[in-house]
């Protein structure tokens, strides 16, 4: 277990120095937490597991935080790697939270201790916390080089030119589904730049198998044919429950996941059946930084005890409610993206919080104009509700 003395005084644990950690260490700093970073560095997968080609897939004005705009924010190019990295760096000087970090901290497990000791709050996974004078967890942390833990309706009209803009029938790449569901379920993608070109020029193939096995010389597939290969990479996705069953103990693990297969999050952030835990960035949204720096606040002053959970049976049945609308949007929906009622759930989250939920200055732009992250940003006066 984790011996530093600073565990037994600090009041928050923020496991994670990503776009969620630093939005949550932020809005938890009159907490002085400590923020628990495996690598060396803030940026999360922007840092450790990202290409240096990558670009993001959403503008600037898309992803930023209410109270940190970009520098060139009306530039409606998409931003590098360097530029992002640069940007949430610069984030967390701004507010000062690299007094907060430890890095080469790595979390191996956390522990259940009841009611005895100090009070304590734990941020955990993509991310965690705890809630004020309840029972308290203790976080193991592996420190150095040992061991790497691996870690609404959309209308039918863009479909239409969706699928006439791109070849997608020519390369065998239609979906069998409609572009809503690929919307309610947070799949939706920007093509890099020159990749159909790319394609014809035959640079780029496209086979599609449910099944294939390495031979070798590379791969085979289901139909006996084969391709040569160098080099495979198993683009299968971030997959958070793994992670978050490796370090949390059991009864809380088996509870992580109800039988739908979706963990059932109250606002997107607290588990009705885990107590002194919230997770922030876990539930997906088309603007992930946006919700977990909403999720954030709303949980800050949830620690504060400006407000009141309601009762765990009145949580899961509005976990149920949410569900249901996912499932009817789409067959994925145990990818459990809230792209359907996003603006729904920040308003929900506002009233919790006693923030106006109609963030515009008018009715002309509440019924017209879109939302983005500036709209969050507080007032004067809001701050000190």
């Amino acid at each position: 277990m984790a011996s530093n003395d600073k565990l037994t005084s600090s009041r928050v644990a923020i496991i994670g120095a990503g776009v969620s950690g630093l939005a949550a260490a932020k809005h938890l700093a009159h907490h002085n937490p400590i923020v628990f970073e495996a690598s060396d560095s803030v940026g999360g997968v922007w840092n450790s597991c990202t290409y240096e080609t990558t670009k993001l897939q959403s503008t600037r004005v898309d992803y930023e935080f209410s109270d940190f705009p970009w520098p060139n924010r009306d530039d409606t190019t998409f931003p590098s790697y360097a530029e992002i990295l640069d940007y949430l760096e610069s984030y967390a000087k701004h507010f000062d939270l690299l007094k907060f970090m430890k890095f080469g901290s790595k979390v191996i497990k956390v522990r259940y201790t009841g009611d005895g000791g100090t009070p304590q709050m734990v941020d955990l996974g993509a991310y965690s916390h705890s809630l004020p004078e309840k029972p308290v967890w203790e976080v193991a942390v592996q420190n150095g080089d040992a061991g790497e833990i691996q870690r609404a309706v959309v209308s039918k009209f863009i479909e239409s030119y969706v699928t006439w803009k791109l070849p997608l029938e020519k390369y065998g790449l239609k979906p069998d589904h409609s572009f809503e569901e690929d919307y309610a379920s947070c799949q939706m993608a920007i093509i890099p730049e020159n990749f159909f070109e790319e394609a014809d020029k035959g640079m780029i193939r496209f086979k599609k198998t449910s099944k294939w096995c390495f031979y070798d010389e590379g791969i085979e597939f289901e139909d006996g044919t084969t391709l040569e290969s160098d080099v495979v990479i198993l683009a299968t996705g971030y997959d958070g429950k793994k992670k978050l069953k490796a370090i949390v103990p059991e009864p809380f693990r088996t509870w992580l996941e109800f039988p739908c297969g979706v963990m059932p999050l109250y606002r997107g952030t607290i588990h009705p059946l885990i107590p002194n835990m919230g997770f922030v960035g876990y539930v997906q949204s088309n603007s992930n930084l946006h919700t977990s720096e909403l999720r954030s606040m709303w949980l800050s002053r949830l620690v504060d005890g400006k407000f009141e959970l309601p009762s765990k049976e009145q949580m899961l049945d509005q976990f149920s409610k949410e569900m249901e609308v996912m499932r009817r949007s789409s067959r994925f929906y145990k990818r459990h993206c809230i792209s359907t009622f996003s603006i729904q759930h920040a308003d929900d989250l506002c009233n919790d919080m006693g923030l106006n939920p109609w963030r515009k200055s008018n009715l002309f732009l509440e019924a017209f104009s879109p939302y983005g992250s500036q709209d969050y940003r507080l007032a004067q006066e809001e701050t000190n509700i």
